[in-house]
């Protein structure tokens, strides 16, 4: 069996092993803003909820597992729709769902998740190799996007990291803009065509493949990729479901006079208020409350509704209602 090799992707990790402390890793790689940036949002995130993390290896509930990693879809399928871009991970999800589970129960992989009231918002499959981290696939709830769940999973899994000695944090390829923030090395991956040299039209096939291949690396290099994808988000009818909303929209309104809400608070909880919860947890980041402190009131107005605190209040009005069916 003979086979063509080339360099097609770059990969991004993070040597942990070369710094002493989650600190100096932080001090080296982050500036001092962007240091500050994470743990304000980690801080207003923990002031809004009742949030803890936990990681969950070896040992595991198969229904937990099961409820977990099909929220876990649900997260990928609303953010990527709200791009309007496709993810290979959710083609591949049968086989992901399938595998994952004896991984964990194996200690080859985790699932990290971040928990607001006992109710997951962000989710992330890992896998483990040795002392090296590969952080597979990240998701989280993109009413909560205020508060950078993206980020502060990655920062609270760096710190897991160190806690349990790891020495690598891999995130896998792609120029992504937070690669490259998080990550101190870059490295090839290599790419393998094999082919039976005694066969001609494998080997037609073989040389082929190479040149689409290599073809699509040097666009890469060109940026080109990133030209695409910004045509195709502008492009209509682009989403994986067209017609349907993924977040919700609003506009804020003068505050109204008192008298102008009617009947009880709504409650978030319940599916058909689900579209309110995106404009509530702005609401809770910017004035830096917590959730418990916090009603909302359907106005007299068409889609208005009040957001109303201890010491300050909101009125907005929903020009966008998220969809979240499938």
């Amino acid at each position: 069996m003979n086979h063509v090799s080339f360099r097609q992707f770059r990969g991004y990790l993070a040597n942990l092993g070369a710094y002493a402390s989650l600190d100096a890793y932080l001090k080296a790689q982050l500036s001092s803003k962007r240091r500050n940036n994470i743990r304000r949002y980690i801080r207003r995130l923990e002031g809004c909820f009742q949030v803890t993390y936990v990681t969950y290896r070896g040992q595991m509930d198969r229904e937990l597992y099961d409820r977990l990693i099909n929220r876990m879809k649900e997260f990928l399928y609303r953010r990527f729709r709200q791009r309007g871009d496709d993810n290979e991970m959710l083609r591949n999800w049968e086989f992901i769902e399938r595998t994952s589970y004896d991984l964990i129960k194996r200690d080859q992989a985790s699932l990290f998740v971040v928990y607001r009231d006992q109710e997951p918002i962000g989710i992330s499959l890992n896998y483990l190799v040795g002392r090296i981290f590969l952080n597979a696939i990240g998701s989280f709830d993109i009413d909560f996007n205020i508060f950078r769940l993206g980020q502060v999973q990655i920062y609270k899994q760096i710190e897991w990291c160190f806690e349990e000695g790891m020495q690598m944090f891999d995130l896998g390829v792609g120029d992504l803009d937070y690669k490259l923030q998080w990550c101190d090395v870059t490295y090839p991956f290599e790419h393998r065509v094999h082919y039976r040299g005694n066969n001609f039209l494998q080997v037609l096939m073989a040389r082929v493949l190479v040149g689409f291949l290599r073809f699509k690396e040097y666009l890469k290099r060109k940026n080109l990729h990133r030209l695409y994808h910004l045509l195709r988000k502008g492009r209509p009818g682009a989403t994986p479901d067209a017609g349907s909303t993924a977040e919700t929209l609003y506009e804020t309104l003068a505050l109204p006079k008192s008298g102008n809400v009617t009947g009880s608070p709504l409650k978030l909880g319940e599916e058909t208020n689900r579209f309110l919860r995106k404009p509530v947890y702005d609401f809770l980041y910017l004035n830096q409350v917590p959730a418990g402190s916090v009603s909302v009131f359907r106005m007299h107005g068409p889609e208005e509704y009040l957001i109303r605190g201890k010491a300050k209040a909101q009125a907005i009005r929903i020009t966008q209602k998220s969809n979240t069916s499938r």
